[in-house]
């Protein structure tokens, strides 16, 4: 039980967080930076803010889901939980890097 308990915790936290930050990227009037290192984003550089930092939102949101369902599933099958949260933690942070940089190719002015 106690094992459900640490395995919500840190699922729904993970989901909860990237959830945040899709609700951040959605309501911020800047370009929305992805990269850690906190470099902002020129906005003179994006043709339209308010839907590239909408399509970060989307972007965030539906990550968050996976770690929601990893959440959930780990009441029916431990291993099935186990390798989605490896696959959605290892294998997704490419995937977004990905993503992402076609949104900014998409929004950026040429």
């Amino acid at each position: 039980m106690v094992d459900l308990i640490i395995w919500y915790i840190i699922n729904i936290g993970c989901g909860l967080l990237f959830f945040g930050i899709g609700i951040y990227a959605n309501r911020i009037d800047k370009p929305m930076h992805f990269y850690s290192n906190g470099e902002e984003i020129d906005p003179s550089t994006i043709s339209d803010i308010k839907k590239y930092n909408r399509a970060n939102s989307i972007m965030w949101k539906i990550y968050s889901l996976f770690y929601f369902v990893s959440a959930i599933s780990y009441s029916f099958n431990e291993i099935v939980a186990i390798i989605l949260l490896c696959v959605n933690t290892f294998g997704g942070i490419p995937v977004l890097v990905l993503i992402y940089n076609k949104i900014l190719k998409k929004y950026e002015v040429k």
